[in-house]
C-alpha cells in the first residue's frame, strides 16, 4: 500500500507529465491557429443578390497609406431584358456610401456589370467586413435599340456580401484601345493642279490623271508610285479613259471642246476629235467601240467611232444632259436630262433617240444604274430612286429616300444599291434592296458625299466627302466605316484592275493618294483589331466585362466576342499583375452572346 507521501510525489509527477502534454498540445493550436488563421478568416467570400442580377466576384481592398477601402463588384445581369443606368450604393458597418455609376450604362441580359466604390474606413487586411449593395437602374420592358428602352421601370436589387480585405488591391481598369482594320496609305504622289480623274491602264502597270489647271496628264507607274511622263497640250483636262485594251486614252478637254486621243505605248496625242460645245461627261461602251460625250450647254450628245475617231451623230436630246449609261445587254444608252427631268433613250445601232422616260418636272435625274441582266434601270432623282423597266422604258417603282441625292450605285454582287446622300448637315449613305424595293440601312459618313467606287471584289465601298476633305471606306458585310484623310475636295477615285491599291486624289490640291487595299483584311479576318491591354489592380478570376465603347469596331450590335489569334479566350499576353501591359492580336467574330471581354486572373 502506497504511503501518502508517495502518493503525493505520484501526483505530482502525474501532472507534470501530462501538464507538459497539455501544455504543448495548447502551443500547438496556437502555432496552428497562426498558420491556418481563425475558422471565420477561412470562410470564402460571400456575395448575393436576391433576382434580377447575380453576383459573379468580389474584391476589397484596402489603403493603408489614406486609409480607404476599395470594393469592386462584378454583376450580371440575369434577366431576358436590358437595364440602363446601373448605379451602386453600399451599407458598411451600419453606414451608407453615396451613389457610385457602374458601367455600361445599358447592359443586355446576359451581360455583366462592373460597379466600383471607394470608402473612406479604417480597415486592416485579413479582416472580414460585411454589409448590403443596392443597385438601382431600370429595367427595359421593351428595348427599342442600344442604348435605349421604353417602357422602363425603376428598381432596386438588394445584395449581401461577406467578404476579406486584402492589401493594397487598387481598382481595377480594363483599357482595351482598338485599332480598325488596318488601311495603309502607302504614299503621296505629286501629280499637276487640280486633279479631277482618275484611271488605270487595264494591261500595263500605269495609271492617268487628268489635272484641270496644269493643262497637263501624269502618267503614274503603279510599281514605283511615282509620275514617269507628263504629257502636255491639254487644255483643261477634267476626265480621263482607257479603252478595254489598254491601247488608247482619252482626254476630254473642257477648255477647247474636244477630246484627245493618246497612244498608251508611247504617250502620244494621236488624234483630236473637236465637239460641238463643252463636254460634261464621257462613257466608253464595254466593247470600246463607241465613246458617248454629253454637251450640257447644246442639249446634245456626241456619238463617236473610235475605230475612225469619227463622229456618227450629234444627238439632240433633253435639256441639260448630264450622265450616260449603258444597257449591259440591249443596245442601248440612257442619258439623264437634269433640267427637264427625262432620261432620253439612245439605240446604240443607229446612235438615234428612241424613247424619252418623263420622271417629273422637278425629278433633276443624274446617276443611272443597269442590272446585270439590263431588264431595270434605277435612275437617281431628287431624293427617291425611280425604277424603269427596261423592256416598255415604263416607271415601275419608286423608292422615296428622304435625302438629297447625288450619287448611285450598284454592288457587283447584283445587290445591294448604294446612294450617296446630303440629310439636311450630315452625309449618308442610303442601302436599299432593290427586289424589295425599299432602304435597308443608312451608313453616316463625310459631309457632302459624292463619288462612289466598289474595289473588285466589292467587299468596301468608298465614298468621297466633297466637304469632309476625306473618303469613306464602307465593309459591305458589316457597314462598319473608316475615314481615310484626302485633302480639299477629294472627287477622284479609281483602282487598279488587280484590286490591290485605290488611289484617290483631292481636287483642290496637287496629289494623289495611294491606300494599299491588300492590307484590309480578308474575309476570315474582316474585323481583325490590335487590342492592348493595362490591367491595374487585381483583375477579376475568369469574370466577363461587358464591353461597349464608341469604337466602330465594338458595337452593341451586331454584337462581337473578343479571343485571341489562335480562337481561344482572351487573355493576357504578359503576367496580369498590376501595371502590366500586353499586346495581342484578336479576331472579332459575330456571336449571339452578349459582349464580353474575358479578364483572368
Amino acid at each position: 500500500m502506497m504511503r501518502p507521501k508517495e502518493m503525493a510525489q505520484a501526483a505530482m509527477e502525474y501532472l507534470i507529465i501530462y501538464g507538459i502534454a497539455l501544455f504543448i498540445i495548447i502551443i500547438a493550436v496556437v502555432i496552428l491557429y497562426n498558420i491556418f488563421g481563425s475558422p471565420q478568416k477561412n470562410v470564402p467570400d460571400v456575395c448575393t443578390f436576391a433576382g434580377g442580377v447575380t453576383c459573379t466576384d468580389i474584391g476589397i481592398g484596402v489603403n493603408t497609406v489614406a486609409t480607404t477601402v476599395s470594393i469592386t463588384l462584378l454583376l450580371t445581369n440575369s434577366g431576358t431584358e436590358p437595364i440602363l443606368l446601373p448605379s451602386l450604393k453600399v451599407n458598411l458597418n451600419g453606414v451608407n456610401s453615396s451613389s457610385f455609376q457602374c458601367t455600361p450604362r445599358y447592359v443586355k441580359g446576359g451581360g455583366s456589370i462592373l460597379c466600383i466604390v471607394n470608402l473612406t474606413v479604417k480597415a486592416v487586411v485579413g479582416q472580414k467586413l460585411s454589409g448590403k449593395f443596392y443597385l438601382s437602374d431600370n429595367d427595359c420592358s421593351f428595348s427599342l435599340s442600344s442604348g435605349t428602352c421604353k417602357n422602363s421601370v425603376s428598381e432596386v436589387h438588394i445584395g449581401t456580401f461577406y467578404a476579406t480585405v486584402q492589401q493594397g488591391i487598387q481598382v481595377p481598369s480594363f483599357q482595351i484601345s482598338v485599332i480598325p482594320a488596318p488601311v495603309v496609305v502607302t504614299g503621296i504622289i505629286t501629280v499637276g493642279k487640280n486633279p479631277l480623274s482618275i484611271a488605270f491602264n487595264p494591261v500595263l502597270p500605269t495609271a492617268y490623271v487628268a489635272n484641270l489647271q496644269s493643262y497637263t496628264v501624269s502618267v503614274i507607274d503603279v510599281n514605283t508610285e511615282s509620275v514617269v511622263n507628263t504629257i502636255g497640250g491639254q487644255f483643261e483636262p477634267e476626265a480621263v479613259v482607257v479603252n478595254p485594251q489598254g491601247s488608247l486614252l482619252y482626254v476630254d478637254n473642257i477648255g477647247s471642246s474636244s477630246i484627245s486621243v493618246i497612244n498608251t505605248a508611247n504617250n502620244m496625242v494621236v488624234n483630236t476629235i473637236s465637239l460641238s460645245a463643252t463636254s460634261y461627261n464621257m462613257t466608253l461602251s464595254p466593247s470600246g467601240g463607241l465613246l458617248y460625250a454629253t454637251t450640257p450647254y447644246y442639249h446634245t450628245v456626241t456619238a463617236i467611232n473610235t475605230i475612225t475617231d469619227n463622229i456618227i451623230n450629234t444627238i439632240t436630246v433633253g435639256s441639260n444632259p448630264i450622265k450616260i449609261s449603258f444597257n449591259p445587254v440591249l443596245p442601248v444608252v440612257y442619258v439623264s436630262n437634269l433640267a427637264d427631268g427625262t432620261v432620253t433613250v439612245i439605240n446604240t445601232i443607229t446612235s438615234a433617240p428612241e424613247d424619252t422616260i418623263a420622271l417629273g418636272p422637278s425629278s433633276a435625274p443624274y446617276s443611272i444604274v443597269f442590272d446585270s441582266s439590263g431588264s431595270y434601270a434605277y435612275i437617281a432623282t431628287t431624293t427617291a430612286i425611280s425604277v424603269v423597266k427596261t423592256a416598255t422604258n415604263s416607271v415601275v417603282n419608286t423608292i422615296a429616300l428622304g435625302c438629297s441625292t447625288s450619287s448611285l450605285i450598284l454592288s457587283p454582287h447584283g445587290s445591294p444599291l448604294y446612294v450617296s446622300c446630303t440629310q439636311g448637315n450630315n452625309g449618308i449613305v442610303r442601302v436599299v434592296d432593290p427586289s424589295a424595293m425599299k432602304v435597308t440601312n443608312t451608313i453616316p459618313v463625310g459631309k457632302f458625299p459624292s463619288t462612289m467606287a466598289f474595289n473588285p471584289s466589292g467587299s468596301f465601298l468608298y465614298v468621297s466627302n466633297v466637304g469632309g476633305q476625306n473618303i469613306t471606306l464602307i465593309d459591305t458585310v458589316t457597314y462598319q466605316t473608316t475615314d481615310i484623310p484626302i485633302g480639299l475636295y477629294p472627287f477622284a477615285l479609281a483602282f487598279n484592275p488587280q484590286g490591290t491599291l485605290a488611289y484617290a486624289a483631292p481636287a483642290g490640291g496637287n496629289s494623289i493618294t495611294v491606300v494599299n487595299l491588300a492590307a484590309l483584311p480578308t474575309a476570315n479576318q474582316r474585323y481583325g483589331a490590335l487590342a492592348t491591354v493595362t490591367a491595374f489592380g487585381l483583375p477579376f478570376r475568369g469574370a466577363t466585362i461587358n464591353f461597349s465603347t464608341p469604337d466602330p469596331y465594338f458595337q452593341i450590335s451586331p454584337r462581337y466576342v473578343l479571343t485571341n489569334s489562335s480562337g481561344e479566350a482572351f487573355t493576357y499576353v504578359t503576367t496580369p499583375i498590376p501595371g502590366a501591359t500586353g499586346t495581342i492580336y484578336a479576331n472579332l467574330t459575330t456571336s449571339t452572346s452578349a459582349n464580353t471581354v474575358l479578364i483572368y486572373r
